[in-house]
């Protein structure tokens, strides 16, 4: 017993030397140590350069970039241009808060610019323009654009972001558009002073040149009448006279209509458009299909005929320039606008700025039948491909009238 006894105590003297560290392995583990410090320090000092460089980057930036907390609902960076952004002349960076940059948004973006906030921390990212109150009174126009930046939980942390003050665009955008505006109106009043030109040429030539001819043609019947029976040829040429007088008034008679559609007024915009449809299929020799429902009380008269100078624009471009052989039309009433399509199986067109053949074809037209749609508060689509045809297709809303579902079919030529 008392042998085991001393194995054991040597073992557990055994084992305490073993675990005794020498000089040498301090000095092993203190120059580990050291080296892993230097090391740490060296990443340091880079880590430190690579922020200042990216800190002199950022205040030459002349748009602000900023980083805030979600949680505790304060900036933990921005540079100088979001100081000049966000805050007033002279201010330092304590004056911009959360709270201070809601409360200088113009009442109108407020509740927008809180939604999409809202709405940003959920997708990922979120941009926004708004208008901001300086200290002056005035208000500048901003844009911000940023990311949220998520936890290890995948809730958000941080958000990253850039601003920038797009007031000049802005006010350019807004010339522009009071440019287009006033360009529009000018447009306008050129279709409508055109429209009553027409309509003034189109009396003229029924009441004064249509009266004439009829005279014209009386008076050859009344000369016909007086030829001796021996005088054949003369009678002939009478005849062929009357005949030609006759063309003379149908063409005039034509004219007239095209200038002026008084058919709208009397037989509705539906029958107007089925018989201009026919007497197109008639002179331009085209197989016309054409499925319609009735739109004649959607619409007022002004509204009717510009609907119908549509058509007119649509289908004489047609025959000038599309070399199609047939021609598809359908009027469709939705709920609560009418949808029209003008479709050919012609050779198209390419809407290009510097192909001035085709902008001299296909544009001017394009152009009018553009405003007119506009005028009604509608669009137009023009789908085109060349060797293939061109499909015109317009969206008119509806002002008033009765809806009538029943679909119209049938074919010219």
């Amino acid at each position: 017993m008392e042998h085991q006894q001393r194995g054991t105590g040597t073992g557990s003297q055994r084992s305490e030397m073993s675990n005794t560290l020498t000089y040498d392995d301090l000095g092993q583990i203190l120059s580990n140590l050291q080296s892993k410090l230097a090391d740490y320090r060296k990443k340091e000092a880079n880590a430190l350069a690579i922020f200042n460089e990216f800190k002199q980057v950022a205040e030459r930036l002349q748009s602000g970039i900023y980083r805030y907390d979600v949680k505790t609902h304060r900036f933990h960076f921005f540079n100088r241009s979001i100081i000049e952004l966000l805050g007033s002349k002279g201010a330092d960076a304590s004056e911009i808060t959360s709270k201070s940059v809601l409360l200088r948004l113009h009442p109108d973006d407020r509740e927008r610019v809180r939604r999409e906030a809202k709405e940003a921390l959920e997708r990922g990212i979120g941009e926004v323009e708004y208008r901001f109150k300086k200290s002056d009174g005035t208000y500048r126009w901003l844009y911000d654009r940023w990311v949220v930046l998520r936890d290890l939980g995948n809730q958000p942390r941080y958000i990253e972001g850039i601003v920038m003050d797009t007031t000049r665009r802005k006010v350019a955008e807004e010339k522009l558009k009071e440019s287009e505006r006033n360009l529009r109106s000018l447009s306008s009043h050129l279709l409508d002073a055109q429209e009553k030109k027409w309509r003034r040429i189109a009396l003229e030539l029924h009441d004064e040149l249509g009266q004439n001819l009829t005279v014209l043609k009386l008076q050859l019947r009344s000369i016909q009448k007086t030829l001796p029976p021996d005088q054949s040829h003369l009678q002939g040429k009478c005849e062929g006279a009357n005949r030609y007088v006759d063309q003379i008034i149908e063409n005039v008679r034509r004219i007239s209509q095209e200038l002026c559609p008084t058919c709208i007024e009397d037989l509705g915009l539906d029958e107007s458009i089925a018989m201009l449809v026919e007497d197109f299929a008639l002179h331009s020799k085209l197989i016309v299909s054409i499925e319609t429902q009735k739109i004649d009380s959607l619409f007022t008269l002004q509204q009717r005929t510009m609907i119908y100078r549509i058509f007119q624009e649509a289908l004489n471009n047609i025959q000038k320039h599309a070399l199609a052989r047939k021609v598809w039309i359908k009027i469709e009433r939705k709920k609560k606008a009418v949808d029209i399509q003008i479709a050919d199986d012609g050779k198209g067109f390419v809407r290009d700025r510097n192909a001035e053949e085709n902008v001299v074809k296909a544009g001017l037209g394009l152009t009018a039948m553009e405003e007119r749609a506009r005028m009604l508060g509608g669009t137009i689509e023009v789908f085109s491909i060349v060797g293939i045809g061109c499909r015109l297709a317009f969206n008119i809303p509806i002002t008033a009238g009765e809806r009538n579902d029943e679909f119209l079919s049938y074919s010219f030529g």
